[in-house]
């Protein structure tokens, strides 16, 4: 087993917030594309609030503590740079596709 450059913590967090944060990014750019297409598009988060208000605000807590993680993710890749394994590489890059399609505007999905 590779050494890992973040610290157990760090992944821990990262499992623990990841899936939630991942279905309420799926389901923003769902509604985004949706309502672009269909109506106004500024419904895109209002909908998922008044539908799933628990889903929509623990999911909104995942991502913001994902984004959290991140920095202290980023902080560690690059002081630990050559003890970076794949399930590091691959957990910061879900990370980040995951702050750009929750903070993309409407507009470039259109």
């Amino acid at each position: 087993m590779q050494a890992s450059a973040l610290p157990g913590y760090l992944r821990i967090w990262w499992f623990c917030a990841s899936p939630l944060a991942f279905a309420l990014g799926a389901r923003i750019v769902w509604e985004k594309i949706e309502f672009i297409h269909t109506s106004d598009p500024q419904l895109a988060s209002f909908s998922l609030i008044h539908l799933y208000p628990t889903f929509g605000i623990i999911g909104i807590l995942c991502s913001f503590s994902l984004l959290v993680w991140l920095l202290q993710a980023a902080s560690y890749l690059i002081t630990r740079w050559r003890e970076i394994s794949l399930a590091d590489a691959v957990m910061t890059i879900l990370a980040v596709l995951l702050a750009i399609l929750v903070v993309m505007p409407e507009r470039l999905l259109a």
